[in-house]
């Protein structure tokens, strides 16, 4: 961890498929989300990114948003949940999966794996978004008009592209 980067926690890596796990994105997973929050300036001390499955991010969702349903990607700002400066992300993989599964057909399992991943990636992208307070109808420093509910997914494909440009000079 380099002076004035967050620390990164990561929980349940090991809960990912095999295939996933060993994606040369998620074998570099520390060095994208430096990327990331460098990005987006994320300030804060810790981030906490917690790979979880369908009934914890469910329970997550109830707790948090009185939402009793999953979801691709939940995350908190840093200071919630009684911390100060951590933001937590918590993705679920096998919603993330079935949802690429309802719009990719016909492809390889190999492409369909760099689908999920790139998803994978987008949602985590989301959710550090959402830790530094970006939502998706307020203004981005960058300069994107206020109420504009495309401004944050503007920015999270713009973040995106940096990462998969980087990845693919590194193969």
């Amino acid at each position: 961890m380099k002076k004035g980067q967050p620390k990164i926690v990561l929980f349940g890596v090991r809960s990912l498929p095999p295939n996933i796990q060993e994606h040369t994105l998620l074998q570099n997973i520390e060095k994208m989300i430096d990327l990331i929050s460098a990005e987006i300036k994320l300030v804060v001390d810790v981030i906490e990114v917690s790979f979880v499955d369908e009934e914890a991010i469910t329970e997550i969702n109830y707790e948090t948003r009185d939402i009793s349903s999953s979801t691709d990607v939940l995350s908190f700002e840093a200071g919630k949940l009684d911390r100060e400066k951590i933001a937590e992300v918590y993705v679920c993989y096998p919603v993330i999966e079935a949802k690429m599964s309802e719009v990719v057909h016909d492809v390889t399992d190999e492409e369909f794996l760099e689908v999920v991943v790139k998803e994978l990636i987008r949602m985590l992208i989301h959710g550090l978004l959402h830790t530094n307070g970006y939502d998706h109808s307020t203004e981005l420093e960058y300069g994107y008009e206020d109420d504009n509910p495309e401004a944050m997914f503007i920015e999270q494909e713009r973040i995106l592209k940096i990462i998969l440009k980087t990845y693919q000079k590194s193969n």
